[in-house]
């Protein structure tokens, strides 16, 4: 007989054990699923196989990427070179010249009257329109419609007609007392235009 109660005693001890740890419902269900021939296909310890995929798969590589590649630097040879005028020294493309004649009264301070030679391209950079008076620049033309910026003589401040037209010669009287440069070379005009600054 008391074997008997000393074993009903451990296990009590036993449940007790379980209750206080919360493992009491685990053995229960357990118990009642080896009496219904359930018992599980793997030990208790051994991991879900999915679980453990899931967890112990790395994340995939992320693909590298180049880092930008650095601008490459112009050569100073390849700059192109500009001089006093703030022309290219290799030239650059004329506009378009297509007027037939220009009425300088008609034009605002700072506009600038392009007259196109032969060998030449004069800019008049207006002063007055109403006195006509003008700032004379002349550069040498690589072709038809390339100018260089070599300029052929000293700027020279001259006296505009009231009208320009093709044909006519791009020789201006200097005014009075402003410097002493030789007077240009004649020659006709061929081509007219217009450019003025941006507003």
């Amino acid at each position: 007989m008391h074997g008997f109660f000393s074993k009903i005693l451990a296990l009590g001890i036993v449940a007790s054990g379980f209750f206080l740890t919360g493992d009491l419902s685990w053995v229960i269900d357990r118990v009642g699923g080896w009496a219904r021939g359930e018992a599980s296909q793997r030990p208790a310890s051994q991991p879900d196989a999915k679980a453990a995929e899931e967890t112990t798969a790395p994340f995939p590589p992320a693909e590298p990427t180049a880092p930008p590649s650095p601008p490459t630097p112009v050569a100073e040879s390849q700059a192109p070179e500009s001089t006093s005028t703030g022309i290219p020294a290799g030239g650059i493309q004329l506009p378009s010249l297509v007027a037939e004649e220009i009425a300088v009264a008609a034009l605002r301070p700072g506009d600038r009257i392009l007259a196109r030679t032969m060998h030449e391209l004069v800019a008049f950079d207006l002063i007055d329109p109403l006195s006509r008076e003008a700032i004379e620049h002349r550069h040498a033309l690589l072709s038809a419609d390339v100018v260089t910026a070599t300029a052929l003589t000293t700027p020279r401040r001259v006296v505009l007609p009231s009208t320009i037209r093709l044909g006519q010669s791009a020789v201006f009287t200097a005014v009075a007392g402003v410097g002493d440069a030789a007077p240009p070379p004649a020659g006709s005009i061929d081509a007219l235009g217009i450019e003025r600054p941006l507003d």
